[in-house]
């Protein structure tokens, strides 16, 4: 059965899909939109939370150096310092600090994307969770940002051995590690891996260089590790912007901020946070084994939304395309992540994103620079395929060919039923509330 839309022919798969992306682009602007009103006209963000200097994203941005090195202290000392020079407003510095920040992100992510033939609409599925658009408030688009400028001068470094990329590389992965420590995590595994697996005329000494480009940004990760904080420090740091308090009041600076106060939590503490709020342990194992499902749930349709990608041209379904090099990165950073998506962190709205964005923009910098992991010269695929059952691997490809049959129906009902995505919250019961609605047995 076929339709005739702007004189072209689109079966009623095609018309579904392209109905999907409709929707997805309406949600996408609903929610920024929702955003930015929320920021300039409430008091509180779009998830309800009241934007005072005790809410965590404000507070978060409130750290210093004042009681001694810690971390994420970088940009706080730096506001800090400029509003010593001259008082300001930090909370609208910080919001028009992550707007500009924001506004490049999604400059440089759709030049990537139209660069390397990918359809930006369903990877933005990945974007819309609604805790994630307090995006106004976060320092992800700016370590994103500095995560392409590493990869960048990396591959630079890697293809023209010369000293100054590398040097140039290290600062940035520096900085950004003192900005947040989660951008470890996605940027320095990835890169160590090429080093290991790209380089096919690696030595000895080839290898020890490598080594030592990973030194200074692994020793800012063990300090930053190491002095996190204290009870001590986050009073020092909290009596440090009285000034700002007085100058720029509200009723909730009586008590240290939520962002501050983390810094005197054991790593013991927060891992155990971390993890109880990922997988509900609190609640028993019935529920700790349903949120793991829903985790493994989101990374396998997080991969099916990178991996396949429609491109429709005119409202119709052109053709997909399979990035297998894309494949590996994003498999690697899901590795790579995996303390973050269990003691490090409890929001898979961002770390996924951490995901994603860096291994587009990491396969972009590959590609730019011919650098791309291959099968001749990634062996890394060779010596992990030899430790898979032979019925595991036949699985999954009788999964990728189902797939490939299905795609055109599968990949817009996936968009729909994204765990993190805001329709998905609502037939997937990822939310730990809809789960104890559904399931009350489970508690």
């Amino acid at each position: 059965m076929t339709n005739k839309i702007l004189g072209n022919k689109i079966s009623a798969s095609d018309l579904f899909t392209n109905i999907v992306y409709l929707y997805l682009f309406g949600a996408l602007v609903y929610l920024v939109g929702c955003s930015i009103y929320t920021t300039f006209y409430t008091p509180s963000n779009f998830n309800n939370e009241v934007l005072d200097y005790f809410s965590f994203i404000i507070s978060d941005w409130l750290i210093n150096y004042e009681g001694g090195f810690v971390r994420r202290g970088i940009i706080g000392e730096l506001i800090y310092l400029c509003y010593g020079i001259h008082p300001f407003s930090v909370k609208t510095c910080i919001f028009v600090t992550n707007i500009i920040s924001f506004i490049i992100f999604l400059y440089l992510f759709w030049k990537i994307c139209k660069r390397n033939s990918f359809t930006m609409i369903p990877i933005l599925a990945i974007f819309c969770e609604t805790g994630l658009m307090s995006f106004v408030y976060r320092r992800d688009f700016i370590i994103l940002i500095l995560a392409y400028i590493s990869f960048l001068y990396f591959c630079k470094f890697f293809r023209k051995r010369n000293t100054i990329y590398a040097v140039f590389s290290n600062i940035i992965m520096c900085i950004s590690i003192l900005i947040h420590e989660a951008f470890f995590f996605f940027v320095i595994p990835v890169l160590l891996l090429t080093c290991l697996f790209v380089d096919e005329k690696k030595t000895g000494r080839r290898i020890i260089t490598y080594l030592m480009f990973f030194l200074l940004p692994v020793f800012t990760m063990a300090m930053v590790s190491f002095y996190k904080g204290t009870n001590e420090i986050s009073s020092v740091i909290w009596q440090s912007w009285q000034d700002l308090f007085q100058a720029y009041p509200d009723d909730s600076t009586n008590k240290i901020g939520q962002g501050v106060i983390w810094l005197s939590k054991s790593f013991y503490d927060a891992a155990y946070f971390h993890l109880a709020t990922n997988f509900r342990t609190h609640y028993g194992l019935l529920t700790a084994m349903y949120c793991l499902f829903g985790f493994i749930t989101l990374l396998a349709f997080t991969y099916f939304l990178v991996i396949y990608n429609p491109r429709p041209r005119n409202f119709h379904y052109s053709h997909r395309e399979k990035h297998i090099t894309l494949g590996k990165i994003l498999t690697i950073q899901f590795l790579a992540m995996s303390p973050m998506f269990t003691v490090l962190s409890c929001d898979y709205a961002r770390t996924v994103m951490y995901c994603v964005v860096s291994s587009i923009f990491f396969y972009d910098c590959l590609k730019r620079h011919r650098l791309l992991l291959n099968t001749q010269s990634c062996k890394a695929t060779y010596h992990i395929n030899k430790y898979i059952p032979p019925t595991i691997s036949h699985i999954y490809k009788r999964i990728l060919n189902y797939v490939d049959n299905n795609s055109n129906w599968l990949y817009p009902l996936i968009i729909l039923l994204y765990p993190i995505h805001i329709a998905g919250r609502i037939l997937i019961p990822f939310d730990c509330h809809i789960i104890h609605l559904l399931f009350p047995d489970l508690i």
